[in-house]
């Protein structure tokens, strides 16, 4: 085997190192950084596996789903319970968030406590790590505060979604009254249906890619129960056919409108 070689040269006060070896080595000049790994980061959907209280890690329970997506400064998803948006700052591998907001709906156990934990974790990330599909956000330290995974598509249709909260139309998205259950079924042939919260309803609906129309939508004229669940069932009516998008986040649909305001937020059981 040949010896490596190394040839100096100064261009332009540039220093280049170059070195050779035989048999179609590769090329270094010295120890090779590994490649900031931001565009793996942003654009795609990490789901939250995993979550630290107290320095212990511990798993995300089953149904319940928080998820965060980070586009070009700004980071979205869902806590758990309440969506949540902010901003975020990336060099190297540091990672910071700036002030979270997220919506205010009751929650339950254990999803409250997953999101206590989630946001909180959040606003102490100091760096980030990735390997393969997983992505670790880590304290100044270095201890693990979340882990997640690469999100993987949900399906829309052959499921029931239940509404878990809606736009009230007063620029405000609400719990659904206890004990009611607005659904939606979306079929392959084109048509959405399911309960308003006292009556039922169907209509097209007409999808293309994350676009979604639904509308004009038809109902049976049963009066509900109450003047609240009157109102639920208006103002959910008029959130459904408002849709411009969706997303599904695991096992959470959204719907939103074109100003990206949340409609409605269902869930699967």
């Amino acid at each position: 085997m040949r010896r490596l070689s190394i040839v100096v040269a100064t261009v332009a006060a540039s220093l280049v190192l170059t070195a050779c070896t035989s048999g179609g080595g590769s090329s270094s000049a010295g120890p090779t950084a590994s490649p900031t790994p931001t565009a793996t980061l942003e654009g795609g959907r990490w789901t939250l596996a995993s979550y630290s209280t107290g320095g212990t890690m511990t798993d995300v329970p089953a149904g319940v789903h928080a998820d965060a997506t980070f586009t070009a400064g700004k980071v979205a998803g869902s806590a758990g319970c309440n969506g949540f948006s902010g901003s975020y700052s990336l060099s190297g591998s540091s990672l910071t968030f700036g002030p979270i907001a997220s919506t205010q709906m009751a929650c339950q156990p254990p999803a409250d406590t997953v999101e206590s934990a989630y946001l909180g974790n959040l606003a102490k990330t100091a760096s980030y790590t990735l390997a393969s599909d997983t992505l670790t956000l880590l304290d100044a330290s270095g201890a693990k505060l979340l882990v997640f995974g690469a999100a993987k598509a949900g399906g829309l249709t052959g499921v029931t979604w239940h509404a878990i909260a809606y736009n009230n139309g007063k620029q405000a998205v609400q719990s659904v009254a206890a004990g009611s259950d607005p659904t939606a079924v979306f079929a392959t042939d084109g048509t959405v249906s399911g309960n308003a919260t006292c009556n039922t309803y169907n209509g097209p609906v007409k999808i293309e890619g994350s676009l979604m129309k639904i509308g004009p939508l038809v109902s049976t004229k049963m009066a509900c129960a109450s003047d609240e669940l009157n109102a639920q069932e208006a103002a959910f009516l008029t959130a459904l056919q408002a849709t411009e998008t969706y997303d599904i986040r695991g096992n959470r649909l959204e719907l939103r409108d074109a100003n990206t305001q949340l409609l409605a937020d269902f869930e699967q059981r």
